[in-house]
């Protein structure tokens, strides 16, 4: 009947999901020559690859204790008891965090802009010393009393949310190089193809006076995770005269040559072909 699955539709969409599952295998040792070239070309190959591996193997228990944290109903986010036991291995630091409160002291609509590399758990380490940030993720999570917002099911709400929230001086939180919704603009992350969605930084724009304050995080010596709080950026002043493309493409930037500067070797080259591939098929 009209619309019937052929064999011969069949065995060519389990090719092209094969072709797709190889590509992403193999994603990690290119980009790992890319981003060696791009990030440490100073540094032997052996001792990049060798630092490389430590930082997969230490992420890989990092995501497990990340992953347990997610909310799959409104059951499970109605009856949720702190959680910051599962993160009882793990020792924090951090720089800027005086200067952030400070900022947030004055009444100033503030913005945290991550992004995907580095160390896994700056949310809860965001969420740790300043509780009253809204998080916005792909799915909701919980780190420790704080539950994500998932942009993922929200959708356009979220959009509200995060304008509504820097109006009433509640600080946000979005990682630029999230799945993309909505309207994108293609730049490249670390030299690959990203697709990006512009409406959440044309949302926090809007906002009179929004400080757009970049956040990173890496880990350090054991499971120790250092969070970084920097100066907003672009500054305050530039904003208005800026397209969301060159916010986007500044940002990028800005936390490409802090990764350069402070852990080169902590690449997440496997979420780097996800979003590689996501702007193939888009």
């Amino acid at each position: 009947h009209p619309g019937a699955e052929t064999p011969f539709a069949l065995s060519f969409k389990a090719e092209m999901k094969a072709k797709e599952l190889f590509r992403i295998r193999t994603a990690p040792l290119r980009l790992f020559c890319a981003t060696g070239w791009k990030l440490a070309r100073g540094t032997p190959p052996w001792l990049y690859a060798y630092r490389c591996l430590n930082y997969q193997r230490k992420m890989r228990t990092l995501q497990r204790t990340i992953h347990r944290n997610r909310l799959s109903g409104p059951v499970e986010t109605a009856d949720i008891r702190d959680n910051s036991g599962a993160y009882a291995f793990l020792t924090f630091a951090y720089r800027g965090l005086e200067e952030v409160k400070a900022l947030l002291a004055d009444g100033a609509p503030v913005a945290f802009i991550t992004w995907h590399q580095g160390a896994s758990g700056r949310n809860y380490a965001i969420a740790r010393v300043l509780p009253k940030t809204a998080i916005f993720t792909r799915e909701t999570f919980q780190y420790g009393n704080v539950v994500s917002c998932s942009m993922l099911r929200a959708k356009g709400l979220s959009l509200v949310k995060i304008e509504r929230f820097l109006r009433e001086g509640r600080p946000v939180k979005y990682s630029i190089d999230g799945i993309p919704l909505g309207g994108t603009v293609r730049l490249p992350i670390l030299g690959v193809p990203c697709d990006l969605s512009t409406a959440p930084i044309r949302v926090m724009r809007s906002v009179e006076g929004v400080r757009l304050v970049p956040v990173t995080a890496y880990l350090r010596q054991g499971y120790s995770i250092e969070t970084i709080f920097h100066p907003p950026f672009p500054p305050p002043r530039d904003l208005p005269g800026m397209s969301d493309r060159e916010v986007l493409r500044a940002l990028i930037s800005f936390l490409e040559r802090d990764l350069t500067e402070e852990a080169p070797e902590q690449v997440r080259w496997t979420f780097l072909g996800h979003r590689e591939l996501l702007a193939r098929q888009g």
